[in-house]
């Protein structure tokens, strides 16, 4: 970069150490609006860029722009994973339990409600995981109004996270109580039943009034008022622990139950492994809670990117959120199956059975002297 003119595009742009050096400027000289906002175009030899708001307004932005950089947008790279996980998963389980219900092979139950209850929200969080406001895109490409639009957008998703799983652990609960008749093992149900709902209600409010003011949570990247947060990532952090071990020991609770019930080991197995499932939410979490931890350059440039960085973390988040679903109407899936798939075969198997003894029985047994013999032919 020493030996480039500053006007020299061709030789500047490739620079590394011209790309820090701007970053490192603006960041480092100017609030951090400021340096979204900043009119002055440093390599460019048209004249300076005086964006509007309906434009794309940064100091970063127009450097790449002039420089001819590729910008980012990593959310349409997981539309395909986010529909299939969703329609897989929550849906196509949550669909097969209410055939359960409206066919009358279960009861409705408090489980039922409250997996309701956890998957409307979860479908608008669906919704508004989409792209409409540039997320996964990098921040200095977006409209101003657009970013605060998007970090609200993320504030409202981060809540309705909490709310969610933390209720469709209640409906899994709910559902154990159903099924284990144990006195002792009822107690400790409803004693995880009150630490659930004190997650449910701390865990919000600790999100809510991450930051004083409230508004700071999505107008913190314009650099105005005092900033008076918690840390994100450890707030996060301590969220995604406390959820990793309450998965582990909803798996734990109906472990220490099954082999207990009067039934053959092959069943035992069998519902273990249908609880078992459930493996894959403290994995989905633990990825969550690595995802917030990687490794980035600096705390300014991290708010640059935090709306690309946010795209991974908020898919493990909906496929946490997905699994526990599918965990929870694990068993009415499995009634399903059982009463309208694997029945109807044993029935068909059976009918034919019937139907092919019934034709033997017609034409009655055969004697020696009816059965046709080669050697009598032969003679």
């Amino acid at each position: 970069m020493a030996n480039c003119s500053v006007i020299d595009e061709s030789c500047v742009c490739p620079s590394h150490e011209f790309q820090e050096v701007v970053e490192g400027c603006t960041l480092g000289s100017c609030t951090f609006k400021d340096a979204l906002g900043k009119r002055v175009l440093l390599i460019s030899k048209s004249e300076p860029f005086r964006p509007t708001d309906s434009e794309p307004i940064a100091t970063k932005n127009i450097t790449w722009t002039a420089c001819g950089y590729p910008n980012i947008d990593e959310f349409p790279k997981t539309i395909p994973a986010r529909v299939i996980l969703f329609i897989l998963l929550p849906t196509l389980s949550f669909v097969l339990r209410m055939v359960v219900k409206k066919a009358g092979l279960s009861v409705w139950g408090a489980d039922d409600t409250t997996i309701v209850v956890a998957y409307r929200p979860l479908l608008t969080l669906f919704r508004r995981s989409g792209a409409s406001f540039g997320a996964g895109k990098d921040l200095w490409t977006l409209p101003e109004r657009n970013v605060t639009k998007t970090f609200q957008m993320l504030f409202a998703c981060q809540i309705q996270y909490f709310i969610t799983l933390t209720t469709i652990r209640a409906s899994i609960l709910f559902m154990y109580l159903r099924i284990f008749p144990g006195r002792t093992f009822r107690v400790v149900l409803w004693a995880t039943h009150v630490f659930n709902a004190s997650v449910w209600i701390a865990f919000p409010l600790i999100l809510v009034f991450r930051c004083i003011p409230v508004n700071l949570s999505w107008t913190f990247w314009n650099g105005g008022g005092s900033n008076h947060c918690l840390p994100i990532e450890r707030v996060g952090t301590a969220q995604g622990v406390m959820f990793i071990a309450l998965d582990v020991w909803l798996l734990i609770l109906p472990a220490t139950q099954v082999w207990r019930l009067n039934m053959k080991k092959s069943r035992k197995f069998g519902v273990t492994l249908m609880f078992g499932m459930g493996i894959f939410q403290p994995v989905s979490s633990k990825s969550r809670v690595r995802g917030m931890h990687q490794k980035r350059p600096e705390a300014e440039r991290t708010r640059t990117q935090s709306l690309v960085t946010s795209v991974m973390t908020g898919l493990w988040s909906c496929l946490e959120c997905y699994v526990a679903v599918f965990t929870a109407c694990a068993p009415n899936t499995w009634k399903f199956i059982k009463h309208f798939v694997l029945r109807k075969r044993e029935t068909a198997r059976d009918s034919g059975f019937q139907e092919n003894r019934q034709e033997m029985m017609a034409d009655g047994p055969k004697t020696p002297s009816q059965a046709p013999t080669e050697t009598a032919d032969e003679v």
